[in-house]
Order: structure tokens, then C-alpha cells, then sequence
């Protein structure tokens, strides 16, 4: 394309440059006033050179890796039933291969929180990924979502995406597992789902949760979360236990939960920061207070989720 804007102007000889249909930048040469019109050789010559810097630039990774937003309804029928077509149902979002699901949560004032996400998804836009990677990003019930899709299960690549994350203040996210194929997609929707409730309310909070890494603590706290968890720690020992603390200020459940969790007075005594031997004499001192069969196996079970779940939610 040959480009003048004035007539006093220098002529430039312009072309897109492209990679599908995404435009990567333009190539241009200003030609010099007294030149005649370019022909057919030159303009020819001049395609081969945007050609050649386009492939230099999907090289270096421009486009690698690059992002593709996508409208509210979609992403919750790509997430939600794991259906990948295209708006026409002719093609597909996602080749197949490997996935995972970025569950992003903000805690930010709102305007700032707008701010953040469009910071998150400058950084997907600027990263120079290795490989066949593709990303989608969409708004969904309040959360940022990011799919990330690789022909293989690289985890480099995966914590290339997480680590651009971590130069984003006030953000929280939850990263699935890795899924085959679309089909798996809801499935890993909601595994970055609750490995974002355990960056957030978990009992050790962190910006970053792995499903793979938290899934026991994941469960209990969904479990922590719903009606049933009031029905199971109401029974048995434990809600003594809770109640003599609050009244007398002892600390009965919190040494009784490390203590079944280590089965070991000198472990619980370490998580504890405390002396063993007072350890020996709190869990004495509370038998004397509640019938407590610590022997038995299934109470033992009981009991460690019990107080697991009264921790969870006093954390949240």
C-alpha cells in the first residue's frame, strides 16, 4: 500500500504485518520525493521482507502465548460444560492437548480491582512463551479466569504464566490440575476454584495455591463451608472442649488437634512452641475434664476433622 497524507508529505510504502488475524505492527519505508512509483518488483520485494519479520517476530515469542478474551457467555459454556466451539460452532477454542484453569480473585477496592485485572492481562499479552501455548481470559462471577492450552503437559510453561501473576498486588489465584481436552474443563473449574479458597481463607494463606498441592485442605474447607460441618463438630468431646477454653482461656483444642495430628507429644509440643511436658499435662488435664478416647481409631478420625473444621472456619 502506498501512503501519502499530504501532498507535501514524504510517500511511505506501508504493509500490515500479521499473524492470522491478529496485526503484529506495520513495515513501512518513507520513499524519497523524487522517486517514481514503486512496481510490481518492489512492492513483491517488499511482501518478502514483512514476511520474513513476521516469522522473526513469532521467533522471539511476540506472539506466542498471546491472549484471547472472550464475552461472559462463552467462557461459562467453555468452563461450565466444557464446550470449546467457536460462537458459529464451526471451530474450536482449544486444540487438543493439555489444560489448565487460573482461578484469579482481587483483593482490591473496586476501581483498583479494574486497574489489576487489565494489569494481568497486559502481562499475559507482553509474555514471551516458549512453545504452542494459547490463553483465554474472561470475567466470571466475579473472578478473572485464565485457560491455559499446550500440546503437552510442560510444567515450565505453567509456571511461567503463574509467576506473571505474582507482579500483581492484591491477587489471590487457584490453579487446577492439568486437564486432557476440553471435555475435563469443568472439572478443572472447580479445582482452581477451591484451590482459591484455600489461598484466601485457608489456614495458611498464600497468593498462589495448586490444586495438586492443597486438594486434602481444599476438601475439608468446602466441607468447613456447608451445612453439614455444623452437624459433625456438635457431637461428641470437642464442643466441651470449645466451650472450657472460652470460659477458663485454656488452650485444650488447639493442643489436642496437634497432638492427634502428630501422634507425638514432642512434635505437637514444636507446632505448639511450648515445653512437651505441658503438652503431657494439658492432654491430662482435659481427659480428666471429658470422656476422650484417644485410643480408639475412629474417634481419633473424628475428632482431628472436627477440630480441623472449627479452625478452618475461625481462619475464614
Amino acid at each position: 500500500m502506498l501512503q501519502q497524507i499530504s501532498p507535501d508529505a514524504t510517500a511511505r510504502l506501508v504493509v500490515p504485518i500479521r499473524s492470522d488475524q491478529e496485526i503484529l505492527g506495520l513495515l513501512w519505508a518513507a520513499l524519497p520525493p523524487d522517486a517514481a512509483p514503486p512496481g510490481p518488483d518492489v512492492y513483491a520485494g517488499f511482501l518478502r521482507c514483512a514476511d520474513r519479520a513476521a516469522t522473526h517476530l513469532v521467533q522471539l515469542g511476540g506472539v506466542l502465548g498471546r491472549v484471547q478474551r472472550i464475552e461472559v457467555e462463552h467462557l461459562a459454556r467453555l468452563l461450565h460444560s466444557g464446550d470449546g466451539s467457536d460462537y458459529a460452532g464451526q471451530s474450536q477454542l482449544l486444540p487438543d492437548g493439555i489444560n489448565w484453569v487460573i482461578a484469579a480473585a482481587f483483593d482490591l477496592t473496586p476501581d483498583r480491582r479494574t486497574h489489576a485485572k487489565s494489569r494481568v492481562v497486559h502481562l499475559l499479552d507482553r509474555a514471551r512463551l516458549t512453545g504452542d501455548v494459547q490463553l483465554i481470559v474472561g470475567d466470571l462471577n466475579d473472578l478473572l479466569y485464565v485457560v491455559v492450552s499446550t500440546p503437552s503437559a510442560d510444567a515450565a510453561v505453567i509456571d511461567r504464566v503463574v509467576g506473571l501473576f505474582s507482579e500483581v498486588p492484591g491477587i489471590y489465584i487457584g490453579l487446577s490440575a492439568p486437564a486432557v481436552g476440553s471435555g475435563q474443563l469443568p472439572q478443572a473449574r472447580l479445582q482452581a476454584q477451591r484451590a482459591l479458597s484455600v489461598a484466601r481463607y485457608g489456614h495458611a494463606r498464600r497468593r498462589v495455591a495448586k490444586f495438586d498441592d492443597v486438594w486434602p485442605t481444599a476438601a475439608l474447607l468446602r466441607l468447613a463451608t456447608s451445612p453439614l460441618a455444623t452437624e459433625i463438630v456438635c457431637n461428641g468431646p470437642v464442643p466441651i472442649l470449645v466451650a472450657l477454653d472460652q470460659e477458663n482461656g485454656t488452650e485444650y483444642v488447639k493442643t489436642l488437634r496437634e497432638y492427634l495430628l502428630t501422634t507425638d507429644p514432642r512434635a505437637a509440643a514444636a507446632r505448639l512452641n511450648v515445653h512437651v511436658n505441658t503438652v503431657r499435662y494439658r492432654i491430662a488435664k482435659l481427659r480428666e475434664e471429658v470422656a476422650l478416647d484417644i485410643e480408639d481409631p475412629l474417634a481419633r478420625l473424628v475428632m482431628t476433622l472436627q477440630l480441623t473444621l472449627i479452625q478452618l472456619q475461625q481462619d475464614r
